[in-house]
């Protein structure tokens, strides 16, 4: 785990399931700051939002 970049590591059992929430609990944070960390790094540089409508301009032959 820590030549993976410092995962947590679990010893579980589905069968008693000891550990297992906590194993999940922690996988999740761990995303979460994972998609944290992206978001950071991809608020910088040239973006695109896809989500904005884009302006309508008249070009003066077939829009008006």
């Amino acid at each position: 785990c820590q030549a993976n970049g410092q995962a947590p590591y679990f010893e579980t059992s589905a069968k008693d399931s000891t550990n297992v929430d906590e194993a999940f609990k922690a996988a999740i944070k761990r995303l979460r700051d994972l998609e944290d960390v992206i978001e950071i790094k991809t608020q910088h540089g040239n973006t695109v939002d896809l989500k904005r409508k884009a302006k309508t301009q008249s070009s003066g032959c077939c829009g008006n």
